[in-house]
């Protein structure tokens, strides 16, 4: 356990965004799709599927936001084609061959439909030490920090500290290696607090720690396999799977 220094709800909101926003964010597709559905009006959100096309060198580049969902759209209707207007030139997507077509020159190149949680760790324009850098500090805060956010979503009893808390918590999860994920976690609190949150009436409460007892599971599965039955944690979902409760 640890102890925390007496804050104001707005004060322990703000650290704890602030340590969320220093983390990689969280998939945008598989168990997190259902994010966007439950996220506030206005809230910007990752699409969980991007396209890209192949250069000469064999790399990989992301079309823009609005091409990719043009593309998708396009994908999900069962075009064969789309065609993009990229700085006054005219391009056309072949979705059935996966090609490239440029109008101007006349060159094919690769096209691929990726999930976002696919994508390399190494994205377009960055160097493999940003990456690193990146690794070692949420290996870091993960280390740090995830015993004093999990004792402050314990401790706070407003639903903006709680939700700020559990998708800091989340991110740390999804983003850290298991044998540091071992070293951190004491897996039976971390394993009781997630059977209470999955007795809780707040919806988004309950989805976060149904994705987060998935990565746990993902990861740790021969650990928590065994807490989440002796702590209830499966009991509780077995409770909101049976319409009789």
């Amino acid at each position: 356990m640890v102890e925390l220094i007496p804050r104001s709800p707005q004060e322990l909101y703000e650290m704890v965004c602030l340590v969320g926003e220093l983390l990689p964010p969280l998939p945008g597709d598989g168990v997190f799709a259902v994010d966007a559905l439950l996220a506030s009006p206005g809230t910007i959100l990752n699409d969980p599927v991007v396209w890209q096309w192949q250069d000469d060198r064999g790399v990989w580049h992301t079309y823009g936001f609005n091409d990719c969902r043009s593309i998708e759209a396009a994908f999900l209707a069962g075009e064969t084609e789309v065609t993009l207007n990229s700085s006054s030139r005219f391009i056309t997507l072949n979705l059935v061959n996966r090609h490239e077509i440029r109008e101007d020159c006349g060159t094919a190149k690769p096209l691929k439909r990726v999930l976002t949680s696919q994508l390399s760790s190494v994205q377009d324009g960055e160097i493999a030490c940003d990456v690193d850098d990146r690794k070692q500090l949420t290996a870091s805060l993960s280390k740090t920090l995830f015993p004093v956010l999990i004792e402050i979503y314990s401790a706070s009893a407003g639903p903006g500290v709680r939700h700020a808390s559990l998708q800091a918590l989340l991110r740390m999860v999804v983003h850290t290696e298991a044998d540091l994920l071992t070293e951190v976690l004491n897996s039976t609190f971390v394993s009781s607090q997630i059977a209470a949150m999955l007795s809780s009436q707040d919806l988004r409460i309950i989805v976060s720690a149904l994705q987060l007892s998935k990565v746990l599971l993902e990861k740790l599965p021969q650990e928590f396999s065994v807490h989440f039955r002796r702590e209830g944690v499966l009991h509780q979902i077995q409770k909101l799977t049976d319409p009789d409760y």
